[in-house]
């Protein structure tokens, strides 16, 4: 969060946007112009940690409970008895609950990816053909990834990192295919 003592500077009725990452383009959609203090709703509140997920609706209602399921165009969210099954073109924000999470089993053919926006997953390697990965990640359930979106794929994750077993290869240790 970053706050400018001297006041906002800019004037006139037009935004810039831009990109600082290296990349093909940059696309843009649904943008929606409103007034704004620069505050989030939950910065006007406290700032302990969240205890139930917030779902922010297009008509500014928001609900907070826990989100059990997106799924089929829907987000489905419960607070005690109270059920609701939200179409997700009403959803604008979705900020989840800072509860403690199991650590998600390492599995042999568990991989994690990287994309360029620093995002990251792990998920269990099925296949990497046609120009996908796909798996089943714990979180998501079935994934398939563009391979051009991954920027790195880490496997061996169950291998310590300080171990002698990530020293760097020679050339003696690689073997040469036929040509």
């Amino acid at each position: 969060r970053w706050h400018d003592a001297a006041g906002f500077v800019g004037k006139g009725g037009g935004s810039v946007f831009f990109s600082q990452i290296d990349g093909p383009s940059l696309k843009l959609s649904n943008i929606r112009v409103s007034e704004w203090d620069g505050r989030s709703d939950r910065e006007r509140g406290t700032n302990a940690p969240p205890t139930a997920d917030l779902v922010f609706l297009s008509n500014r209602d928001k609900v907070s409970g826990k989100i059990d399921q997106i799924k089929d165009g829907k987000l489905n969210i419960s607070n005690g008895d109270l059920k609701l099954n939200i179409p997700l073109e009403r959803v604008t924000q979705i900020f989840l609950s800072n509860t403690a999470t199991a650590a998600e089993p390492e599995q042999p053919w568990q991989v994690r990816a990287f994309f360029s926006g620093g995002e990251k997953i792990a998920f269990n390697l099925k296949a990497a053909a046609d120009g996908t990965f796909t798996g089943d990640s714990q979180n998501f359930g079935g994934v398939r990834f563009d391979t051009r979106a991954v920027r790195q794929l880490q496997f061996n994750l169950r291998r310590p990192s300080g171990s002698s077993e990530t020293a760097p290869l020679s050339d003696d240790d690689l073997n040469e295919g036929d040509e």
